[in-house]
């Protein structure tokens, strides 16, 4: 009995130094909680900023293609194809028309993502004149990017589209403008298919 009261004071110093220790723990946890929900929320907030600034690139990129294919090809002088369908992108790089850095090799190229998706320009040559277009699409694999380019094309241009829209690939579900509502939400999938019908 004697040793284990001479004891107890160094066993309460345990204790004490093992609860301070503890609670030392919990705080240092809420801590780096805290510290992660703010950094968390820089993150989205910094993301939601670069990706509408891609979009806004994006967007602007295409219809500046459009405007230069509109230039370069007027409607009265569009070779007669039979195939209905001509790329042109080819054609467009080599007149300087696409943004610098729109541009890889001969191809047009999201400049966000140049290692991976292009952009499709063509010219659609359906059985009446009246009803050609300017065909562009690409595949962007960002759902926030696709949507955001959608809307900033679609309603800065729309006397100028014909029809517009969005879709999974491969092409399961789409949204359609503008019988399909507003705005744009592509359907959730793996990559995103962004089409534009443009008129000449």
């Amino acid at each position: 009995m004697e040793a284990i009261a001479h004891n107890l004071p160094a066993l309460k110093q345990q204790r004490d130094r093992a609860q301070k220790r503890g609670f030392s723990l919990i705080e240092a946890a809420i801590v780096l909680g805290v510290v992660g929900l703010v950094v968390g929320g820089i993150w989205v907030a910094a993301k939601a900023v670069i990706d509408k600034w891609k979009a806004e690139r994006l967007a602007s990129g295409i219809i500046t293609i459009v405007e230069g294919t509109k230039k370069l090809f007027p409607m009265q002088l569009w070779p007669n194809d039979p195939s209905g369908n001509t790329d042109i992108a080819s054609v467009l790089v080599s007149a300087g028309i696409p943004p610098a850095d729109m541009v890889k090799g001969g191809s047009i190229i999201i400049p966000h993502n140049n290692q991976k998706n292009t952009i499709k320009v063509n010219l659609l040559y359906p059985p009446l004149a009246s009803d050609r277009a300017i065909y562009v699409w690409f595949l962007e694999p960002s759902k926030s990017i696709a949507d955001q380019t959608m809307s900033i094309v679609i309603s800065s241009q729309k006397g100028a589209i014909y029809w517009a829209y969005c879709s999974d690939s491969p092409e399961t579900h789409w949204w359609k403008w503008p019988s399909d509502g507003w705005p744009p939400n592509c359907p959730v999938g793996g990559s995103y298919k962004s089409v534009f019908y443009f008129k000449p």
